[in-house]
């Protein structure tokens, strides 16, 4: 436990609870410093009642690294805060790259590796978390084969991370995760194409247990949907997210063009 005075407590490593009382010798307006990388969060009790706490958010130190508690909620509107859908969980963006191009298959057949990105470790802790992932580019003006393919923890060889964005390299098979779309051989001379892939968790926390569907575009053809896939990535352990480009049947270089990558969390 860290020092508690008889007001405050200034080494916390964690955010504090109902429990955090007055039998701990805490009043109202207490302040509670979690002092945890990446929590940084100044509380403040206002009420101290045994068993039923109640802390408010005083603040974050964002200059250092700190940020919100991920049990954060934003009121929809003027909308009353008892009322159903009154308050929504927080969403934002995680990861946006823009580019002419971000990258474009090499002159080979294989998977070269256009953009992605590694999830840490607990991004899929409870059930309903989740990503909605959004790919757009255009296909060269041939009439070759061309395949774009995304990947959740494939086998990488020869990519560069830095500071959780994979670049370069290519995915040279699924290995312990798993080829999530493959959008099969595509003839479609400058057309664009795009994907909205959606990732989120379900079940008990540290069940493994994720389902993902995806919808592409081609063109001005539309691809539906894909059927549910339920995956068991390891929730605990970082994910990688690849999207690929190939040309696969000639080798031609940039048959596969990436423009456009965006990754949307949803607490």
């Amino acid at each position: 436990m860290p020092f508690i005075s008889s007001r405050d407590c200034f080494a916390a490593v964690t955010d504090p609870g109902a429990t955090n009382d007055a039998s701990q010798q805490f009043v109202q307006g207490s302040l509670w410093y979690n002092i945890t990388a990446g929590a940084l969060r100044l509380w403040v009790c206002v009420d101290a009642t045994i068993g039923a706490a109640k802390w408010a958010l005083a603040g974050v130190n964002f200059g250092n690294g700190g940020c919100n508690p991920v049990i954060e909620i934003t009121q929809f509107g003027g909308s009353a805060l008892a009322t159903p859908f009154g308050t929504f969980g927080e969403e934002g963006n995680l990861y946006r790259n823009v580019g002419n191009p971000i990258a474009a298959n090499l002159a080979d057949t294989t998977d070269d590796i256009l953009d992605g990105c590694v999830l840490p470790a607990g991004a899929f802790d409870i059930a309903k978390r989740g990503i909605q992932m959004t790919f757009q580019g255009k296909f060269g003006a041939t009439a070759n084969n061309k395949k774009f393919r995304v990947w959740l923890n494939p086998t990488m060889a020869g990519q560069t991370i830095t500071n959780g964005v994979i670049t370069g390299g290519t995915v040279t098979g699924a290995g312990s995760g798993v080829l999530i779309y493959d959008s099969t051989a595509q003839t479609g001379n400058a057309v664009g194409w795009g994907l909205l892939l959606q990732i989120f968790k379900y079940g008990n926390p540290g069940s493994n247990t994720q389902y993902v569907q995806v919808q592409p575009i081609f063109g001005t053809t539309h691809g539906g949907i894909t059927t549910p896939t339920f995956t068991t990535l390891q929730e605990n352990a970082a994910i990688n997210v690849v999207i690929t480009g190939s040309s696969s049947t000639t080798g031609a270089a940039n048959d596969v063009i990436l423009n456009f990558s965006e990754l949307n969390a949803m607490n």
